[in-house]
């Protein structure tokens, strides 16, 4: 049986629970990906956060809400990519406990850009994993 120490990279990529396109092409035709890394007790991992849509979607801001173990991981900072660098885009992250789980967090990404954020990597979020996470 898999714990939640053991789960840390499945539960980064499903818990991508909610987001908001303000896109060119149909929100159905965009999605904001979030990728998943493996790293040890005490190193540092990078998320990618993935802007992708059909040819010429567009977006003027992109708002994910991802939750994460926080018993495993705490948030450092989210990092703007080449996709939201061209479009000069701002990024902001905030983490708070989750309401309803004491061993979840939810991070809130806000990145909006000074012009049309295109399809890319817009974003690195970047945690600290825990001294006691388990290894697997």
């Amino acid at each position: 049986m898999r714990t939640r120490e053991n789960s840390l990279i499945s539960r980064l990529a499903v818990l991508a629970c909610a987001l908001l396109l303000a896109a060119t092409a149909k929100a159905e035709d965009t999605r904001l990906n979030v990728g998943f890394a493996s790293a040890k007790p005490t190193d540092q991992i990078d998320i990618p956060i993935t802007f992708s849509g059909p040819d010429g979607a567009t977006a003027g801001t992109l708002i994910a809400h991802i939750s994460y173990p926080s018993n495993v991981l705490t948030f450092d900072v989210a990092d703007r990519a080449l996709a939201a660098e061209l479009a000069d885009a701002e990024v902001k992250a905030t983490s708070k406990p989750d309401a309803k789980d004491k061993d979840l967090g939810v991070l809130e990404l806000n990145i909006s850009g000074k012009s049309p954020i295109k399809p890319g990597i817009v974003a690195y979020i970047k945690f600290k994993v825990s001294k006691d996470a388990k290894k697997g």
